[in-house]
């Protein structure tokens, strides 16, 4: 039987769903060249949102942190973590999210109801060389029940 999802896990499945060069995870990994060259997009679970006790229909707010280094500089690319987020923004803004999410063969599926961007994305300082930016995503979403046998 499928384990039940959480919100950082709908948030990485539809982010990847979305095209981006970057890499997308909860955890950011070490600095490496696929990392400078693309950048990375993180997923943590914020404070916020509003399950439904009576449908299942899950309101919930993570944060979408992007990335981005430059190899062999000290020089942040916010160009490129700017963008990245500017990307996902683009895609929450007025579109149709309506869809179904395969998470994996471990967790229930979702079907993805709809969302907005409830922070805009903010460049966050970083003394390490990196470029940060980040913001709130809100997203409504229901798991999917496995069928009866």
């Amino acid at each position: 039987m499928p384990f039940p999802v959480n919100a950082e896990l709908v948030a990485v499945t539809w982010l990847r769903t979305l095209g981006l060069t970057a890499a997308v995870a909860t955890t950011v990994p070490e600095h490496g060249d696929a990392f400078a060259a693309n950048g990375f997009v993180q997923v943590v679970a914020a404070p916020g949102g509003s399950p439904d006790l009576y449908t299942g229909r899950q309101a919930t707010v993570v944060q979408v942190d992007s990335w981005a280094y430059s190899a062999g500089s000290r020089k942040p690319p916010y160009g490129l973590a700017a963008t990245l987020l500017a990307t996902v923004k683009a895609e929450v803004d007025g579109v149709d999210l309506n869809q179904t999410l395969t998470t994996s063969a471990t967790f229930l599926d979702v079907r993805l109801l709809g969302g907005y961007v409830q922070r805009d994305p903010i460049r966050v300082p970083d003394d390490g060389g990196l470029a940060h930016y980040s913001m709130d995503l809100l997203l409504w979403w229901v798991p999917i029940a496995e069928a009866a046998a």
